[in-house]
């Protein structure tokens, strides 16, 4: 992002430094059904953290190269040949922090935000895993940050499971995302990955979003965002073992991938990709060649009503999504799009529609 009418005649200002108070798990079968939701513990911070649990996630930041701060910075527009500041408005900017405790400011801005945003670094928004590092309830998996640094996250393990009769491994990872922009949160998610076929995402209830001005950290919200994680994952994974015994002809398959894709009944609106995409899913769903299913559903009604389970068609369009999927960017750009942006989307529909194919077998 450009800054705005920044003259070159200015000096940065100086930004001084700000206070701010494994091994893997045995797999586990799958419980007959997923607990209740425990319920919510009100966040408070009375007392900064302990020195164990700010190291902790001091290291699991450093060892991502995320442990930098944020500054917010006056945007200038020129008024003649004097540069005058822009009311209301402020650029973030990321700060480096060195070895020796030296701070250089970033060249170009992360985000355009209100005067009022309460800017903090990494440290702080992912606090609330301090807690669950020093406990060993959360192993780190991945970290990073995308966008210049707008959008910064970290996942770890907190669960495993096997589903039934399918003998799949399936992994929980808890997943906080923090947005350095005129949001201002971080949202924990549940991150599910069933075997090699691919991972989508689910946000946590009771806690969509953990707002800066909330300054979660305690080991009272941590302990509650665990719990939320594992009740999370277990009803997960209860949906994925019950949709393995739910059938799908052919005609719902095509009606449940229009849905997860967004698509409208009428193939005259439908694109070229679409169809190709439909064509591919639905070929490796009824282990026979569907080139032209997509294409002229109306013909489509008469073939054999071929199938597999819901749960088969939901992993060839998380696979899909996650292998397959056309994307700006090639391999990085499909890995981002599928984790953060339209893939994301289409994933989480489909498992809803999963849940309620489950619920409700008639629809």
């Amino acid at each position: 992002m450009k800054r705005l009418g920044s003259s070159p005649k200015l000096s940065r200002p100086s930004v001084a430094p700000r206070q701010h108070v494994a091994q893997e798990e045995p797999v586990e079968p799958l419980a007959a059904t997923a607990p209740a939701l425990a319920p919510v513990v009100s966040p408070a911070q009375a007392a900064p953290p302990p020195a164990g649990e700010r190291n902790a996630v001091r290291a699991l930041l450093q060892a991502h190269a995320l442990d930098w701060d944020v500054a917010v910075q006056p945007i200038y527009r020129m008024r003649g040949a004097k540069p005058v500041p822009i009311d209301g408005y402020r650029e973030l900017v990321r700060v480096d922090i060195h070895p020796d405790g030296s701070r250089t400011l970033g060249a170009e801005a992360i985000a355009v935000v209100s005067d009022s945003y309460p800017a903090r670094p990494n440290r702080e928004a992912f606090q609330i895993l301090g807690p669950l590092l020093e406990q060993d309830l959360f192993k780190p998996v991945d970290a990073g940050a995308i966008q210049g640094g707008r959008l910064v996250w970290a996942s770890g393990t907190v669960k495993r499971a096997t589903l039934p009769r399918e003998e799949t491994p399936v992994r929980g990872d808890l997943c906080l995302v923090t947005s350095h922009d005129s949001r201002g949160s971080t949202r924990p998610l549940v991150e599910l990955t069933v075997g090699n076929r691919g991972t989508f995402r689910l946000p946590i209830p009771g806690c969509a979003s953990i707002h800066r001005s909330r300054s979660p950290g305690s080991p009272q919200d941590a302990a509650a965002l665990h719990r939320r994680a594992i009740a999370l994952f277990a009803d997960a994974t209860h949906v994925l073992g019950a949709a393995a015994d739910v059938r799908l002809s052919r005609t719902r398959a095509r009606r449940f991938l229009r849905e997860s894709f967004g698509l409208g009944a009428d193939p005259s609106g439908w694109t070229a990709r679409s169809c190709e995409r439909q064509a591919d899913i639905l070929s490796r769903f009824a282990g026979e060649p569907c080139d032209g299913i997509c294409l002229r559903p109306t013909a489509a009604e008469t073939a054999p009503e071929r199938g597999g389970s819901a749960l088969g068609l939901f992993l060839e369009i998380v696979d899909f999504v996650d292998h397959r999927m056309r994307a700006k960017g090639g391999d990085t750009g499909r890995a981002i799009t599928a984790r953060f942006g339209h893939g994301d989307d289409i994933k989480r529909e489909s498992f809803r529609l999963l849940r309620q194919v489950i619920t409700e077998p008639g629809t």
